[in-house]
């Protein structure tokens, strides 16, 4: 079942998304179907995967679909034939996220990184600081919920792919 804190977290989460998404509408070209982030090979912590099983239970017959799906090279198992996500409603934080401007620490050095489709004639470092998603406090706060969530798997990574997400 997934939690009150993880959904409160992804509501703020997504709050933020929506946020960034009207104040930056003419720089950000994400779309539905848009899915260059997308990308094999992302892990997702106990509590997102837990928020994709329960969702996924509900609809055996997407299961059966996801694992009768030939895989496509280079993008994620849960994007349908037109690159749209078949999860999309409980897509995990890292999904949520994409193409929005992101500012982290490397090596105790502030970086910024963003979509190279999106902000392609802005320099995303003039930035004001509120205009740019924290990634170093959203995965801590990731990695509390998941403490405290996580149940028994609580700090382990799972393979975000239908046989791991489904997986008891």
């Amino acid at each position: 079942m997934s939690s009150s804190r993880y959904q409160d977290l992804v509501a703020k989460v997504d709050a933020k998304a929506e946020e960034f998404q009207q104040r930056y509408a003419k720089q950000l070209q994400c779309r539905k179907g848009c899915s260059s982030c997308c990308l094999p090979g992302l892990t997702v912590f106990a509590v997102e995967r837990n928020s994709i099983r329960d969702w996924l239970l509900q609809r055996p017959e997407l299961v059966e679909k996801l694992q009768k799906q030939p895989e496509k090279a280079g993008a994620c198992r849960f994007l349908d034939a037109e690159g749209s996500c078949q999860i999309y409603p409980v897509r995990p934080i890292i999904c949520r996220t994409q193409g929005l401007p992101l500012s982290f620490k490397v090596n105790d050095r502030s970086q910024r990184d963003v979509c190279p489709l999106n902000f392609e004639k802005d320099d995303i470092l003039t930035l004001p600081v509120e205009g740019v998603l924290n990634l170093d406090l959203l995965n801590t706060l990731l990695v509390l919920v998941d403490q405290v969530e996580g149940g028994t798997e609580a700090g382990q990574r799972f393979a975000l792919n239908v046989d791991e997400v489904t997986r008891s």
